[in-house]
C-alpha cells in the first residue's frame, strides 16, 4: 500500500452508501475504505452521503411541496451544532469523517519532523515523532544494493510472482482488509476503528515519504535489467518501503487498540498478534516479489511503522485528553469492548 499507486479510490464518494469515504481519493492510500458500506447511511447518500443525484434533489423538492404546511410557531428539528467547550469534540463527531479527519491529521502530522545527517559514511534520516526519534534510517550504499542479499533476493523472489499475483495486485490499494479478516473488522460495526486506521495510514505517509525524498534510493529495476517488475515502478524512491511502514503501523495500532479494549481472551490476542505480524511481513515481502523493493526497504519501513504506531497510541492516550484524536480512540475502543 504505500502511497505508490493509490489515487483511484476517490470515485467511491459517488456511491451514497460509501458516505464520507469519497474524500479519501485525494490521497488514494486507503483503498480498503470502499468496504465501509454503512457510512453513507442509505441510498443516494441519505442520512450522511453526498446525495448529488439531480433526480433525488427534484424528488425531495416535490415531496416538500406536497407535505409542508403553514409555518410553525416553533421548530422541532435536530439539535443545532453548538460550541462544545468540554474539549471532548462531541460536535465534530456529527460531521463527516473526511472533514473530521482533517482536524485529526493536523494534530498528528504536526508532531512529525525529520532530521537529516550527512556526517557518516552514508547519510541518514531520523524521524522525530512527538519529540521521540526512531532509530536513524541509514541510506544503503550502491554496493550493498548490488549484493546477493539485496538485488539477489529480489531476483530470487521473482519465482513467487504467479503464486502471489492476486495478493500483490489487491495490496496495491488495500491493506487493512487483510488484517481485518483476522478480527472480523466490519464497516457497519467498527466505523471509528476504520477512521482511526485511515489516520494511521496517512500518518505513515507523512513519516516515510520525506525519508524517501531525502535519501533518494533507486528501485531494483534501476540497478539490474533482469528484475523487470510485474507492476510499473511507483513515481518515487524505493527506500524505505511505504507498504512495510503502513503495514507495521496498522498492525501495531490495531493490536494496541484491542489490548486497551480488552477484546478477546489473552490467548486469542496472542494469536491475533502473531497473525498481524505475519501479515505485515507477507505484505512487505510481496513488494520484493513484485520487483519493486529491496529487503533493506522493508527493514527501514518496519522501523518507521513501529515508531508510528507508538506515536499514535501516545497521542491518542495523552494524559491531558480532551483532543480529537483521544475522542476518536475512545470511540474506536468502545467498538471492541
Amino acid at each position: 500500500m504505500g502511497i505508490e499507486s493509490h489515487g483511484s479510490h476517490g470515485s467511491h464518494g459517488s456511491h451514497g452508501s460509501h458516505g464520507s469515504h469519497g474524500s479519501h481519493g485525494s490521497h488514494g492510500s486507503h483503498g480498503s475504505h470502499g468496504s465501509h458500506g454503512s457510512h453513507g447511511g442509505g441510498p443516494f447518500g441519505y442520512g450522511g452521503g453526498s446525495g448529488h443525484s439531480p433526480y433525488y434533489a427534484v424528488a425531495k423538492t416535490s415531496n416538500r411541496a406536497g407535505v409542508v404546511g403553514a409555518p410553525l410557531s416553533t421548530t422541532t428539528g435536530q439539535p443545532a451544532f453548538s460550541h462544545d467547550a468540554s474539549g471532548e469534540h462531541g460536535d465534530t463527531f456529527r460531521w463527516t469523517a473526511g472533514v473530521r479527519k482533517r482536524l485529526t491529521m493536523q494534530r498528528l502530522r504536526g508532531q512529525i519532523s525529520h532530521s537529516y545527517d550527512a556526517s557518516g559514511d552514508q547519510p541518514s534520516v531520523t524521524v522525530n515523532l512527538q519529540g521521540d526519534g526512531c532509530a536513524p534510517i541509514v541510506r544503503p550504499s550502491e554496493t550493498e544494493l548490488t549484493d546477493a542479499s539485496e538485488i539477489g533476493s529480489v531476483l530470487g523472489h521473482a519465482r513467487l510472482r504467479y503464486e502471489r499475483e492476486a495478493e500483490i495486485h489487491v495490496q496495491m490499494t488495500e491493506i487493512v482488509p487483510f488484517f481485518g479478516a483476522v478480527i472480523n473488522l466490519r464497516g457497519d460495526r467498527h466505523k471509528y476503528t476504520w477512521e482511526l486506521l485511515d489516520c494511521v495510514t496517512d500518518t505513515s505517509i507523512e513519516a516515510h515519504m520525506p525519508v524517501k525524498a531525502m535519501l533518494s534510493v533507486k528501485r531494483p529495476a534501476d540497478i539490474d535489467p533482469q528484475v523487470q517488475p510485474m507492476l510499473p515502478d511507483p513515481g518515487h524512491a524505493s527506500y524505505p518501503s511505504g507498504h512495510a511502514t503502513e503495514s507495521y503501523a496498522i498492525a501495531g495500532v490495531l493490536m494496541r487498540l484491542l489490548e486497551d479494549a480488552g477484546a478477546f481472551s489473552e490467548d486469542a490476542r496472542a494469536e491475533v498478534a502473531r497473525q498481524f505480524d505475519r501479515i505485515a511481513q507477507r505484505i512487505s515481502v510481496n513488494r520484493i516479489v513484485a520487483g519493486l523493493h529491496f529487503p533493506a526497504d522493508n527493514v527501514a519501513g518496519q522501523t518507521i511503522g513501529a515508531a508510528v504506531a507508538s506515536h499514535i497510541e501516545a497521542m491518542c492516550k495523552d494524559p491531558g485528553h480532551g483532543t480529537i484524536e483521544s475522542a476518536l480512540w475512545a470511540r474506536a475502543k468502545a467498538e471492541w469492548a
